[in-house]
């Protein structure tokens, strides 16, 4: 079995799926086993998903219903993921406020996904000004 399924598992071993999570609770031996098959899964989901984002998936092209080639097909978005998750401190999105209240001064720290300034660059370049 290759997939951290509860229910298959538990089925697998002809147990109900409560008996699975009941055992996890009282054996640590099975909570280590079980904790461990969800980080080969977890590490099995990365590595695909890494080679998608390297290399694309295949995918077929379909022409009058029929199968007549294949494509391969990239996603930015993978790729972005995996950059901000391995290179957080060159391509994680974060935007420094600085605000001055009275004599304090405060910094806030805002995630950001770009929209924002990406907005006011487009004003910028359009010459637009608020009504």
């Amino acid at each position: 079995m290759d997939e951290p399924n509860v229910s298959r598992a538990a089925q697998a071993a002809g147990i109900c799926r409560q008996a699975a999570y009941d055992l996890r609770r009282d054996s640590p031996e099975f909570a280590r086993r079980w904790d461990d098959a969800i980080a080969k899964a977890i590490d099995t989901i990365e590595a695909n998903g890494m080679r998608r984002a390297a290399w694309g998936a295949r995918k077929p092209v379909y022409y009058r219903g029929e199968v007549c080639g294949h494509t391969r097909e990239h996603s930015d978005a993978l790729v972005q993921f995996f950059l901000k998750s391995h290179k957080p401190d060159q391509y994680r999105e974060h935007v420094h406020q600085h605000h001055e209240i009275g004599e304090a001064a405060v910094v806030v720290y805002l995630p950001s996904n770009g929209r924002e300034e990406s907005l006011d660059d487009a004003d910028a370049e359009a010459g637009a000004t608020e009504d």
